[in-house]
């Protein structure tokens, strides 16, 4: 009997356009999407940019990283010129970042000058932003939209309900009292 009485005064006065459901894809658009991904091996080294030696230092960072044998770069052992770390880029370190979405996965990049240090970057994995396709979130959106309208429509018919009725509170006495 309630899901009759919903179906009639609420569920059957809500309507959904396809408009409603592009504009709120339009608006939640980035909960759909998976980021853009971009892992490197982060060679730190703390050069004096005076040292006519550095950039020696650096390019023999660079050969050593290129021709690593080994299965894991980040295993490569330091001589004391530099460290390694793996390290997840995004925005915020927009100077490794940009040069390392320059790279192709494997790639090395060259010398990479900081205000406080000298980086020199290998790119391990990099996966480009996802974002699905309208039409396969459609219908997600579509029951979200409905709900919320429902949701909305029931407030509505329960205060045009309050508005008419008087509630009376009768008062029963226990034990004949």
């Amino acid at each position: 009997m309630v899901k009759r009485i919903f179906e009639k005064e609420v569920a059957s006065q809500v309507t959904i356009s396809e408009e409603d459901v592009k504009k709120e894809y339009d608006e939640i658009e980035k909960e759909f999407s998976t980021p853009e991904k971009v892992v490197v091996a982060d060679f730190v080294m703390f050069l004096d940019e005076d040292d006519k030696g550095a950039q020696d230092k650096a390019a023999a960072l660079i050969g050593k990283i290129k021709n690593y044998s080994g299965d894991n770069v980040l295993d490569l052992p330091s001589d004391g010129t530099f460290v390694v770390r793996e390290l997840e880029l995004n925005n915020k370190q927009a100077e490794l970042y940009a040069e390392a979405k320059k790279l192709s996965v494997g790639e090395v990049s060259g010398l990479i000058r900081t205000p406080d240090s000298f980086h020199v970057l290998k790119l391990l994995k990099y996966s480009p932003e996802v974002k699905p396709q309208f039409s396969q979130v459609r219908g997600y959106i579509e029951n979200r939209v409905r709900a919320r309208k429902q949701q909305k429509k029931m407030a509505e018919w329960e205060a045009e309900l309050k508005k008419d009725a008087s509630i009376e509170i009768i008062e029963t006495r226990e034990n004949g009292k």
